[in-house]
């Protein structure tokens, strides 16, 4: 959510409120010659009452799918749940209860009922992710009433002893909004919801260092590097880059590109990352201009940043061009693939960094039946080793995992 006095809570709202209208009255069917991606649709548990999901979704070591739910019903206190999928057999378990491993079960504080920040695991097969709340939701609610939310539990999953590990709070009373392993110099990067601040987690010392609030706003994504650099975006896009060397964490000049004739950068962050394998390029898209980006980090003192076209919304890629994408990651095949979210429910794309071209997969169609219009709202992508995707959408009702295989390269 916006932070402090650098945004507009009402035009946030604004601008979330016809998202949400746009998604049950804008969204289009898919036309009769529109392509389709035929998939194998699975419901996710029905005991997590996953209404939506956002970002918390990842290929363990394993080759299991690792998922975080997000619990929505404001009347029911559920702890958000750690769940995976087995790709293969589409064997299905949930792995730990947010409120049992945070001893909040009985706590009259909002519930730990979101796992939003990203997956990530380690060497050693140990996933990380980070607690939020639901109800947590805007900075005047924190600044009003502070200790109506503990606070967003840094949390550990191993696998290999089925066991689910509390390393505590990272800052007292915010959420952890997104969160990178930076495992070559031992940390952990988190941003914070709902001042955006960037928290720097010690693994060796469990020692917590705030760099402070200087995003503006609560980033949904954050990537590390192997040589430990950190990196996520503004509220209008720009690059923020924390150098662990230096312990330096710094805004940078370049931003996001605008579409011929913005002037505006407020909101033009990315709401997902994907890194390239060789890490010279990080992909994102805009929120308000649509555009798909490249980001080259070590291309100069700041790193350079070119638009590679509109991720929706032109001849090669149908749709509406503003939207917002959550879900994105780079494939096996070193093509970036990319979900639409309420603008184009059901779409799925991808850009080809060896031809340099975007292009239209199709969409989703659970055994080559389309999904129905506004259906398809895309929180999550995941790129398995083997070369599928999983597409997580929601519906308000459910969330489920979409698994296809995406077609070869024209």
């Amino acid at each position: 959510m916006p932070t402090g006095e650098f945004v507009q809570r009402r035009a946030f709202l604004a601008i979330l409120i016809l998202l949400v209208v746009s998604r049950f009255t804008r969204a289009e069917p898919p036309k009769s010659a529109d392509k389709l991606l035929t998939c194998q649709r699975i419901g996710w548990p029905q005991e997590t009452h996953c209404l939506e999901m956002f970002s918390a979704m990842t290929q363990g070591p394993d080759g299991l799918v690792y998922a975080g739910t997000c619990n929505s019903l404001e009347k029911q206190r559920l702890g958000a749940m750690l769940i995976r999928l087995d790709p293969t057999t589409a064997k299905q378990e949930v792995l730990a209860d947010m409120h049992q491993v945070t001893g909040e079960q009985t706590a009259d504080t909002f519930p730990q009922s979101k796992i939003h920040s990203q997956i990530c695991f380690d060497n050693k097969g140990l996933g990380w992710f980070g607690t939020h709340s639901y109800q947590w939701d805007t900075l005047e609610k924190y600044q009003a009433t502070p200790n109506a939310y503990t606070g967003g539990h840094l949390v550990t999953y191993d696998p290999k002893t089925a066991k689910a590990s509390d390393l505590g709070i990272l800052a007292p009373h915010e959420s952890i909004m997104s969160l990178a392993l930076a495992e070559g110099v031992a940390k952990i990067y988190c941003v914070m919801h709902p001042t955006g601040r960037f928290v720097v987690y010690d693994i060796a010392t469990r020692k917590i260092t705030d760099k402070g609030a200087i995003l503006d706003y609560p980033s949904r994504t954050t990537v590390a590097l192997k040589d430990g650099r950190g990196f996520t975006f503004t509220k209008d896009g720009h690059v923020v880059r924390y150098t662990p060397k230096e312990d330096k964490l710094e805004k940078l000049s370049v931003a996001v590109p605008l579409f011929s004739g913005q002037t505006d950068r407020t909101h033009n962050n990315p709401f997902a990352l994907a890194v390239s394998a060789d890490e010279k390029s990080i992909y994102g898209t805009g929120w308000t201009s649509g555009l798909l980006f490249e980001y080259k980090p070590d291309d100069g003192p700041e790193g350079s940043i070119r638009s590679l076209g509109p991720a929706f919304g032109d001849d090669v890629v149908p749709g509406k061009r503003v939207d917002l994408c959550i879900a994105m990651a780079a494939g096996a095949d070193g093509r970036v693939y990319y979900a639409g979210y309420a603008e184009n429910p059901g779409k799925v794309a991808c850009f080809d960094p060896r031809t340099g071209k975007r292009i239209y997969l199709g969409h989703l169609a659970p055994n080559g039946v389309p999904l129905p219009p506004g259906d398809g709202t895309a929180g999550a992508l995941c790129a398995l080793r083997d070369g599928r995707l999983i597409v997580a959408d929601f519906d308000q009702k459910q969330t489920y995992y979409n698994l296809f295989t995406p077609p070869p390269t024209p």
